[in-house]
C-alpha cells in the first residue's frame, strides 16, 4: 500500500480505523464522525478492496480512489451526499461554487485594436451557461488596465473557498519574449501582467483554478515536462509560473501533474506562434462576426459554433457520457484549432498547449 502525505494526514485524524479481513480482502470502516476525505487519501492503495464511508461525509478531495483496486467497494448509507458525488464520477464538495472572470481586451480606438475578444467573451459566457451541473457565475470585463486585471481577479474570486472552482479567461494581446498579458495602459511600465505575477495573484484564490488564455505567444506550458521549465519567452515564463510542486517519488510526470496541480491551464499557441482572429460578414443579417480561432475551437467542443452563431453538438464529449472533462475539452480545442487554420487560413497552424495531459479526467463542464 502506497502511503502518501494526504493519507498520513487523514490517518492522524482517524486513528481508530477498523480493519477487517474478509473474502473481499482488506476492508476499512471510517469512523462515524468523519466529514471529509482528503485529497488522494487512498491513491494507489491497491490492497484496499472495500471502504465504508459514514453518511456525514460531504466533502471529497481530488483523486481519492484513483489507482485503488479495480473492484473496490464503496459502501455508504442510501442517499448520502458522498455516494451521490461518487455515482456522478466527481470527487468535489457538495455545494461547490463556480465563478468565471471573462476579460475581453479590445483596445478600442488604439493602434492595438482587436475585433475578436468581445465576441469571444460573449460566446464563452453563453456557452458556460449551458452547463447546469457546473453553474458558472460569470463576471465580464472589457478593456482593463493592468491594475484593472489584477483587481478584477481578486474581486471576482474573493469569496472562493478551497472547494470552489475559479475560471479565468483572457482574450487579448500577449507580448513576445515576456509572455505578459496586456492592459490598456501599455504606455506605462505597469501596463502588463506577467505569467509569474498572474500565478502569484491566483495563488491568493483558494480552490481549483482554470486558466484559459487566447493571446499571441501564449506559450508552451508543457515546457516543465519537456525540459524542466526551460525555453524562452512566454514558454519559459508560463512553465515556471504554473509548474507543479516538487514531484513525489515513484510517480510519473503525468501522475504528478494530475495529482498535485490545482491549476488547469490552456493556452492558444506555443511561445513562438501568433493566435489568429477571424472576421466574417453575414449578408442575411448585414453584420460582422469575429472570433479567436482557439476560442472558436474550444467553444465548438463545448457545444457552441461561433461561426454559425448557434449551439451545436458537444463535439469534445469523446465518450458520449454527456460530460466534458478538462482533457476532452483541451484535446478537441487543440485538434480543431490546427484543422481550422490549415483548412481555412492556409497557414502554419497555431498549436494550443496545456499544463496537463489530454487524458486529464477532471470534469468542469457538465
Amino acid at each position: 500500500m502506497k502511503r502518501n502525505k494526504a493519507l498520513s494526514l487523514v490517518l492522524a485524524l482517524v486513528l481508530f480505523l477498523s480493519l477487517s479481513s474478509s473474502a473481499l480482502g482488506a476492508g476499512i470502516k471510517l469512523p462515524a464522525g468523519l466529514t471529509k476525505l482528503e485529497d488522494e487519501v487512498f491513491y494507489g492503495c491497491a490492497s484496499v478492496t472495500d471502504v465504508t464511508v459514514p453518511s456525514g461525509v460531504k466533502s471529497i478531495g481530488t483523486n481519492v480512489f484513483k489507482k485503488t483496486a479495480a473492484n473496490v467497494w464503496i459502501k455508504g448509507s442510501k442517499g448520502s451526499p458522498m455516494l451521490k458525488l461518487l455515482k456522478g464520477g466527481f470527487d468535489i464538495k457538495a455545494g461547490t461554487k463556480y465563478r468565471a472572470l471573462l476579460i475581453a481586451q479590445a483596445y478600442k480606438g488604439t493602434v492595438n485594436e482587436l475585433d475578436g475578444p468581445p465576441y469571444d467573451v460573449a460566446n464563452m459566457k453563453k456557452t458556460l451557461a449551458e452547463f447546469t451541473g457546473t453553474p458558472f457565475v460569470c463576471t465580464v470585463r472589457q478593456d482593463l488596465t493592468a491594475d484593472g486585471i489584477r483587481s478584477a481577479i481578486l474581486n471576482t474570486f474573493s469569496a472562493a473557498t478551497q472547494y470552489d472552482v475559479s475560471l479565468f479567461y483572457y482574450s487579448g494581446h500577449g507580448v513576445d519574449s515576456t509572455g505578459d498579458l496586456v492592459g490598456t495602459d501599455t504606455g506605462s511600465y505597469y501596463g502588463y501582467v506577467s505569467p509569474s505575477e498572474l500565478r502569484s495573484i491566483l495563488d491568493q484564490v483558494p480552490g481549483r483554478k482554470i486558466v484559459i488564455v487566447d493571446a499571441c505567444y501564449s506559450g508552451n506550458m508543457l515546457d516543465y515536462i519537456k525540459a524542466n521549465g526551460g525555453g524562452s519567452g512566454f514558454a519559459g515564463a508560463f512553465a515556471s509560473a504554473f509548474r507543479d510542486p516538487t514531484p513525489a517519488a515513484n510517480f510519473t510526470e503525468e501522475e504528478n501533474a494530475a495529482a498535485y496541480s490545482k491549476y488547469y491551464v490552456m493556452a492558444a499557441c506555443t511561445a513562438y506562434e501568433t493566435s489568429s482572429e477571424v472576421g466574417s460578414y453575414s449578408y442575411s443579417t448585414g453584420s460582422y462576426n469575429y472570433f479567436g480561432v482557439f476560442t472558436y475551437a474550444l467553444l465548438r467542443g463545448l457545444g457552441y459554433d461561433a461561426r454559425a452563431k448557434a449551439f451545436c453538438s458537444r463535439y469534445a464529449d469523446a465518450n458520449g457520457d454527456g460530460k466534458i472533462t478538462f482533457g476532452e475539452a483541451f484535446a478537441y480545442a487543440r485538434d480543431e484549432t490546427v484543422r481550422f487554420e490549415d483548412e481555412y487560413l492556409s497557414r502554419v497552424p497555431q498549436t494550443p498547449q496545456s499544463n496537463l495531459p489530454s487524458n486529464n479526467t477532471y470534469c468542469p463542464f457538465r
